[in-house]
């Protein structure tokens, strides 16, 4: 792949936005690929996804998850991959996070070192959509299965998020990357990340509603105990 960058934008934080979009293609022929979720691993050696918006309440769940025994696989950016069996998997992301001071809102969130942190892959076994908010009374979890049109639209938007020029979430870049949009994406790949979906499908596949991250913990790990 042969990309031709001015002077000027090959120098700045641009560089590391058009590397990260253009090794995307390479990850994903190799049946890898990023997404932005946050992933952990429950005490039995199974990973669970959280999906979500910003804000959802990914990363506050899974420190919350974290203190009742679960390995963290990466925040904000996790790895999803598939087996020679046709398995998801799912490999360390990111191992950092960025946390707000409760004392001090409107400042910078400081990153902290996730732990502990997994050192190898995990079969995916449960995806759950969240969204934490306190105006909520309970928590509760609701099958997605089978997927709606607007979620499996949404698995489509997530699973080729990076491979389509959109914001890539790297750290120590600043300001707003310069570039157009190359077209990076294949058929093949596009039909690979439709079979990724449907394996998805066969997990369990649910929508979590709670008031906190600490409800949405301990209901994850009830379930998770009962199963």
């Amino acid at each position: 792949m042969h990309l031709r960058l001015p002077r000027a934008v090959a120098a700045s934080d641009t560089l590391a936005y058009v590397t990260y979009t253009a090794l995307e293609r390479v990850r994903q022929q190799q049946s890898k690929l990023t997404v932005h979720a946050t992933a952990l691993i429950a005490p039995d050696g199974r990973a669970v996804l959280l999906l979500g918006s910003k804000a959802a309440g990914k990363t506050s769940t899974a420190l919350a998850l974290a203190e009742r025994g679960w390995t963290h696989a990466g925040d904000d950016l996790v790895v999803l991959g598939e087996s020679g069996e046709g398995t998801v998997e799912v490999w360390p992301g990111r191992p950092t996070a960025a946390v707000r001071d409760p004392a001090r809102p409107l400042a910078p969130k400081p990153q902290r070192a996730l732990e502990p942190f997994a050192a190898g892959p995990g079969p995916l076994a449960w995806v759950v959509r969240l969204a934490v908010h306190p105006v909520l009374v309970t928590a509760s979890l609701t099958p997605a299965l089978p997927l709606s049109v607007n979620e499996r639209l949404r698995l489509h938007e997530m699973l080729a998020r990076y491979i389509s020029g959109l914001p890539t979430p790297l750290g120590g870049v600043t300001g707003v990357p310069y570039g157009p949009v190359w077209p990076l994406d294949t058929p093949a790949l596009a039909r690979w990340r439709s079979r990724l979906i449907a394996a998805m499908a066969n997990c369990r596949f649910e929508y979590l509603h709670a008031p906190s991250p600490e409800t949405a913990a301990d209901l994850l790990t009830k379930e998770a105990e009962a199963r």
